[in-house]
C-alpha cells in the first residue's frame, strides 16, 4: 500500500468535514474560534497560527483558501460569492438551484449537477466582464433546460480555479468528489475559457483521471480535443478550433493574394492557443514575399511587457514592404492590441491594411486601452473570427442549414424574461457558454433510461458521439448547430467573421463563413475524410 500524501491526506480531512451535518460544522468552527480567542489572551498567537486553520474562505462546502496569494478557490452553489463582481449572477445560481433541489424534495423529481469552471479571481477587469458574461450565458441554459418538460433537472455548480488558473486540481479534487456522491450526481463539466497549459491539465484530470465528460467553452487550441488516441476521453467541443477557423477565413476571404500576406507570430512557448495559431498561419502564409515578423510575449498573457515598443520598431519594418497589405496576426488579445495600436500609429498614413485573426480578438471591443481614434482616422481595418453573432441568423442573408433566426432568438427572449438586460450577446461569450451548458444537458438527458433517470457517468461521455445524422440528434444551438463527431469535435461549426467598427466603438458583422468552404446539409452528416 502506498503512504498517503499530504493532499489525499487533507482530501480525507475534507470529506469527513463534510459528511458532518451543518449544525456540527458550526458547532466546531464555534468552539475553534473561542479556542483561538483563549489562545490569544494567553499571548499564543505562535501556536494559533499553527494549529487554527483559516476559515474566511470556507463559508460554503468546498471552498478553501490558497495556500499562497490568499484567493478562495473552491466550488459553490452560489451560495458562497468568490469576487463582489459576481454577486449577481452566483445569486442568479443560487436561487435556481434552490427552486431544483425544493422540487426534488416536494415530488421527487430527480436532479443532476453540471459543473461551470473558470478563473474567477482574476484581476483583470477585461476577462472579469468577459466571464460575468460567460456565467449569466450558463446560467440561461440552467435555467431554459429546467422549464423543459424533459428530465432531470439541472442543479449548476461554479468553481473558480484561481488567477491563471494555476489551483485547477482543487476544484477537479472536489468535481471528483460530487461525481461519486449520490446527492450531487455531478455528470458534465463546462466553462474553461482559456487554452492554457494549466486548461489543458485540468481538462486531461477530468477526463482521464476521473472519467467525468467535459464540455469545453471558447477553446480553440487544436490540440485541446479528443483524437482516436484518447488524449481526452469525453471530451466535447462546440465551437471551431483554430484550424477550422483559418479554413473559415481563407473561404471568406478567397480574394487574398497570398504574396502579400505578412505572419506576425509570437513565439512564445508552452500556450496551446498560440502554438496552434502560429501552425495554421504558417501554412496560409507559406508564399508570403516576407519572413514572418516575430515576438515573444511574457508569461502573463495580460503582461504587455515592453512589446508597445518593439511593436512600433516592426511596424516601422512593414512600412517598408511595399508589397504588404494583409497582415496574420498570431498571438494573443494583450499583444494584438498592442501591434494594432502601433500600427494605427504607423508614419506611412498613405498606406492601407488589414489585420487578421481568429476569436480570441473578441476582447478588443472592451479593451480600454484600444485606440479607437487611430482606428477611425482609417488605413488600418481589424477583422476576425467570431464564435457567434447576433447578426448572422437574423440579418436575412444566413444559408437556410447550418443554424437558424428561432434558435438564436431563444436566447435573447431568455434574457429578456430574467431580466438581464445588461448582458451583451455581441461579444460571443455568453452564446458559447450557453450553447456549452445547452450541448451537456443535452448529453445527460439523451443518456437517460427507463431503468434509471440518473445516468452513468460513462453513457453521457459517449453522448456526443451521437450528435449528429439527424435533426432530433444534433444541438441547436444560439450560434449555430452543433454537430459532434466520433470524438467530441464540432464539426462544419458556422464561424462568424466580424471586423472593428471605429464609429459604433464596436464590432459589425461581415459574414457567415464555414471551415468546408459550405453550410452542412439538413441532417448534418460527418464526412469519413475527416480524422
Amino acid at each position: 500500500m502506498r503512504p498517503s500524501t499530504g493532499r489525499e491526506s487533507w482530501a480525507k480531512l475534507r470529506r469527513r468535514w463534510n459528511d458532518l451535518g451543518w449544525k456540527t460544522r458550526r458547532r466546531l468552527r464555534a468552539i475553534g474560534i473561542l479556542l483561538s480567542l483563549a489562545l490569544v489572551f494567553a499571548g499564543g498567537w505562535g501556536v494559533v497560527s499553527l494549529v487554527l486553520p483559516d476559515l474566511t474562505c470556507d463559508e460554503d462546502e468546498g471552498i478553501v483558501r490558497k495556500t499562497e496569494g490568499g484567493e478562495c478557490v473552491g466550488v459553490t452553489d452560489g451560495s458562497y460569492v468568490f469576487a463582489d463582481y459576481l454577486k449577481e449572477s452566483l445569486d442568479l445560481v443560487k436561487a435556481e438551484n434552490e427552486r431544483v433541489e425544493r422540487a426534488w424534495a416536494e415530488e421527487e423529481a430527480p436532479y443532476v449537477t453540471v459543473a461551470f469552471i473558470l478563473p474567477f479571481t482574476s484581476p483583470d477587469a477585461i476577462e472579469q466582464q468577459q466571464m460575468v458574461s460567460e456565467l449569466q450565458g450558463a446560467y440561461l441554459a440552467q435555467y431554459r433546460a429546467n422549464r423543459e418538460a424533459e428530465r432531470p433537472g439541472i442543479r449548476l455548480v461554479v468553481g473558480n480555479t484561481g488567477e491563471h488558473s494555476e489551483q485547477w486540481s482543487v476544484v477537479t479534487d472536489r468535481l471528483a468528489e460530487l461525481a461519486d456522491s449520490s446527492q450531487e450526481r455531478l455528470r458534465v463539466v463546462t466553462g474553461l475559457n482559456v487554452s492554457t497549459d494549466e486548461t489543458g491539465a485540468a481538462v486531461r484530470e477530468l477526463t482521464r483521471g476521473h472519467g467525468i465528460p467535459v464540455v469545453v467553452g471558447p477553446l480553440t487550441a487544436d490540440g485541446l480535443e479528443n483524437d482516436a488516441e484518447g488524449s481526452y476521453p469525453g471530451l466535447a467541443r462546440v465551437i471551431a478550433d483554430n484550424s477550422d477557423q483559418a479554413a473559415a477565413l481563407a473561404s471568406f476571404f478567397g480574394d487574398i493574394e497570398p504574396s502579400r500576406t505578412l505572419l506576425v507570430e509570437d513565439l512564445r512557448e508552452e500556450d496551446d492557443y498560440i502554438g496552434s495559431l502560429r501552425e495554421v498561419y504558417q501554412e496560409r502564409t507559406r508564399d508570403a514575399a516576407h519572413a514572418p515578423e516575430t515576438f515573444r510575449s511574457p508569461p502573463n498573457i495580460n503582461d504587455e511587457g515592453n512589446l508597445a515598443n518593439e511593436f512600433q520598431a516592426m511596424v516601422n519594418s512593414i512600412c517598408n514592404m511595399t508589397d504588404v497589405d494583409t497582415v496574420y496576426f498570431a498571438g494573443r488579445n494583450v499583444q494584438l492590441r498592442l501591434f494594432v495600436n502601433a500600427l494605427v500609429g504607423r508614419g506611412c498614413q498613405d498606406k492601407e491594411y488589414q489585420v487578421i485573426t481568429i476569436s480570441g480578438a473578441s476582447t478588443l471591443i472592451t479593451d480600454e486601452k484600444l485606440d479607437w481614434e487611430g482606428l477611425e482616422s482609417g488605413g488600418v481595418t481589424v477583422r476576425y473570427t467570431s464564435n457567434a453573432h447576433p447578426d448572422a441568423w437574423t440579418s436575412g442573408e444566413a444559408p437556410a442549414t447550418g443554424g437558424s433566426e428561432e434558435d438564436f432568438s431563444r436566447l435573447r427572449q431568455l434574457r429578456d424574461e430574467v431580466e438581464l438586460t445588461e448582458l451583451d450577446l455581441s461579444d460571443s461569450r455568453a452564446i458559447t457558454m450557453y450553447d456549452a451548458v445547452t450541448t451537456a444537458v443535452a448529453g445527460v438527458r439523451n443518456s437517460v433510461t427507463s431503468e434509471s433517470a440518473i445516468p452513468p457517468l460513462d453513457a453521457v461521455a459517449n453522448a456526443w458521439s451521437r450528435m449528429h445524422g439527424d435533426p432530433g440528434n444534433f444541438i441547436h444551438g444560439a450560434s449555430g448547430w452543433i454537430c459532434l463527431d466520433a470524438y467530441g469535435r464540432s464539426y462544419n461549426k458556422a464561424v462568424s467573421i466580424v471586423r472593428l467598427d471605429p464609429a459604433e466603438r464596436g464590432i459589425r458583422f461581415e459574414g457567415l463563413a464555414w471551415p468546408t468552404g459550405a453550410a452542412p446539409e439538413a441532417n448534418c452528416p460527418i464526412p469519413n475524410a475527416r480524422e
